[in-house]
């Protein structure tokens, strides 16, 4: 592991020790129910030129 690696290793452990505040969300939002909403939103139907 080279001194980059090492650095972002040590950044992340940092990062994940102020948790996550989008833990637990999938509890309390139904992303079934949204999905096609979202999936419109993404998805892109239009011709190139």
């Amino acid at each position: 592991m080279n001194l980059y690696h090492t650095g972002l290793s040590e950044l992340y452990k940092e990062i994940e020790a102020l948790g996550d505040p989008l833990t637990g969300i999938s509890d309390r939002i139904d992303f079934e129910r949204i999905r096609p909403m979202l999936s419109d939103l993404y998805e892109n139907d239009t011709e190139k030129d």
